[in-house]
């Protein structure tokens, strides 16, 4: 074992694990697929030939095309997340502001105000 293996296999076991514990008390989804890649990233650095059987299962040439592939699967599958999340939030802030506005309006409503400056509301 390298001592790059020596020291990057025990730091994401443990990084795992603690992803492990997390999910286990109710830390969501997104706890356990960090572990799993966290155990796999563990034993991609522990068997480095690992990668390369698998890209050979796979039917491709090499365990570096494999990995680009995965990780570029990836970065294109987080930036459509995390654009639907931002539209989302986008629309809930929307609705928060026209909820906001039509209970605290800032403009006189009558012809009896003659004042055109908008009135200061404190929102409690």
């Amino acid at each position: 074992m390298s001592t790059f293996q020596f020291i990057v296999v025990p730091l994401a076991l443990i990084v795992a694990l603690s992803e492990m514990i997390s999910w286990s008390r109710g830390g969501g989804r997104i706890r356990f697929l960090k572990s799993i890649v966290w155990l796999a990233f563990a034993g991609a650095v522990y068997k480095p030939n690992l990668v390369q059987t698998i890209a050979t299962l796979a039917g491709i040439g090499r365990g570096t095309d494999l990995l680009l592939y995965g990780l570029t699967l990836f970065t294109l599958l987080s930036t459509f997340h995390f654009l639907d999340r931002l539209e989302m939030h986008r629309r809930d802030l929307t609705l928060l502001i026209r909820e906001l506005a039509i209970q605290h309006p800032r403009w006189p409503v009558s012809q009896a105000q003659s004042s055109i400056e908008p009135q200061r509301v404190t929102i409690p």
